[in-house]
């Protein structure tokens, strides 16, 4: 870590090197990242400082309150919504053609799979 507290290097992810993680110069916002496999994974940010890509592709979207109202990455898109009082009331998660739908009721979570329901 550096004395901001941001990530220098972890190893698990990325490569061994102090310099592996990157940040915006004068922020913690997180630039890049140069990953275990070599590679190396940039970021942006809307004018908020929310994270809105990743190697120039857009993956998060944002409302007016800075909620993420859809975030698509790894194959997997996800929408969200919210109340009258932003608080999260459904997710609705798409993978391989597959929706999961997931409420949010006081400290309870109800997920629906096709025909499937979990609490």
């Amino acid at each position: 870590y550096d004395a901001a507290g941001n990530f220098l290097k972890k190893t698990d992810y990325s490569q061994n090197s102090s310099s592996a993680y990157q940040y915006q110069s004068g922020t913690n916002k997180l630039s890049s990242v140069r990953l275990k496999s070599g590679t190396l994974k940039t970021f942006g940010y809307d004018n908020k400082g929310n994270q809105t890509h990743a190697n120039n592709r857009r993956e998060v979207t944002y409302n007016v309150f800075n909620k993420p109202t859809n975030i698509n990455r790894g194959g997997t898109n996800a929408n969200f919504y919210y109340d009258a009082n932003w608080a999260r009331y459904k997710q609705l998660s798409t993978t391989n053609n597959v929706t999961t739908t997931t409420y949010y009721i006081g400290n309870y979570e109800v997920i629906k799979q096709g025909r499937s329901t979990t609490t």
